[in-house]
């Protein structure tokens, strides 16, 4: 069995990558909480204009997708990925529970508030999984591929349809965690700061110009193009909170530019 000791060295072996500090941590799960309260209750309709009151409430899921993520990469830097024991018994214990308590939400007597969380709940189930694989995943980009090869085919299913959200923040996934911001879950991948940075603001803005986009007269096969990405901008902001996350967070040692090894 592992002691805590064992853990630590094992991690400083591999060079465990650095993390936010506990309390830049803290405070972001607290700022999370906090705005999830404040959606829930619709307080936002107190202090913003009604459309914008509204616009925010609907996108209330990146401030549970982005915690949720953001715990993942947390729990695994600290006790390490499949096949260890641990790691398998809690990535797969959270991912239960999250999937249990999405169920419940989808389908329970709940809040109409609450119940778009079922979407955060989903992904983080499949997140809480896809985190511990051990890297490097070289061809994790491949999962992106299938999985909108998945939503292509399956389009006009309810579950794609109301799966939104998920499905976007399940498609981008690979790809900033294992293509543009390697070093999330690996110690010794290199830094790329202008991709980082180019990355976060395609997933902020890319919504931005959608919405714009979506408001022209489009029709056919353009319109679909623009209207699913659309349902999933919760999925590319609570993504882009994530890096925003560690590239304010990181400890200034670790964003100076890194040497892969040879």
């Amino acid at each position: 069995m592992h002691t805590i000791e064992e853990s630590a060295r094992r991690r400083r072996s591999v060079g465990a990558p650095a993390g936010p500090a506990g309390g830049f941590t803290l405070a972001f799960y607290a700022a999370m909480a906090a705005m999830t309260v404040v959606l829930a209750a619709r307080w936002q309709y107190h202090v913003l204009p009604a459309s914008l009151a509204t616009r925010v409430g609907h996108d209330s899921e990146i401030f549970n997708i982005a915690p949720v993520v953001v715990a993942a990469v947390e729990t695994r830097r600290r006790i390490g990925a499949f096949p260890d024991p641990r790691a398998v018994t809690v990535s797969a214990g959270v991912a239960a529970l999250l999937l249990a308590t999405g169920l419940f939400i989808f389908y329970g007597p709940v809040e109409l508030t609450v119940t778009s969380v079922n979407e955060a709940a989903f992904a983080g189930a499949v997140l809480w999984l896809y985190v511990f694989l051990p890297r490097p995943l070289r061809l994790a980009w491949l999962a992106s591929v299938a999985l909108l090869v998945v939503i292509v085919v399956g389009y006009h299913t309810a579950l794609v349809t109301r799966q939104a959200e998920a499905m976007v923040a399940l498609v981008l996934a690979p790809v900033s965690f294992d293509v543009v911001d390697r070093r999330l879950l690996e110690a010794r991948a290199p830094h790329r700061p202008r991709l980082e940075v180019a990355w976060l603001a395609f997933l902020v803005l890319l919504p931005v110009v959608l919405m714009v986009v979506k408001r022209q007269d489009l029709q056919g096969v353009w319109e679909e193009i623009v209207k699913y990405p659309s349902r999933g901008t919760e999925g590319f902001w609570g993504m882009a909170l994530v890096h925003a996350f560690y590239l304010v967070g990181r400890p200034a040692r670790s964003r100076q530019a890194a040497r892969p090894l040879t």
